[in-house]
């Protein structure tokens, strides 16, 4: 599957963007740690380790079985797990795939076997 791209918006014929404030009253803070328990849960990894470093900022290092994550930034965590989630996806639509085509494979076998 093609990775998405972003690419400039058409302009449109009222001459002006329609946006929302749906979440605007959330801190920039909440809005990052709510973006990694999101990507972290589609990974099935169930716990986030947070710290506070000595320049009074957060690092943060997801926990999951057969995921190696260092202490990084909010953002940076979001990017790595992002990352993850769309190579899972990727490897997800392969599987079923494959799935299917086994199944067919199976299917056509089995139809050719009473033919005979």
């Amino acid at each position: 599957m093609a990775k998405a791209k972003i690419v400039k918006a058409p302009i449109p014929q009222c001459g002006f963007y329609g946006a929302t404030i749906k979440n605007t009253r959330l801190d920039q803070r909440s809005t990052l740690e709510e973006t990694m328990i999101n990507l972290a849960t589609a990974l099935g990894m169930p716990v986030i380790h947070k710290a506070l470093t000595g320049q009074d900022s957060y690092i943060y290092e997801p926990q999951g079985k057969g995921f190696y994550y260092s202490y990084q930034s909010a953002s940076n965590t979001i990017l790595e797990l992002s990352r993850d989630v769309a190579l899972k996806a990727a490897t997800d639509l392969k599987k079923a795939a494959l799935d299917r085509k086994a199944a067919r494979d199976a299917k056509s076998s089995e139809t050719a076997v009473h033919d005979r």
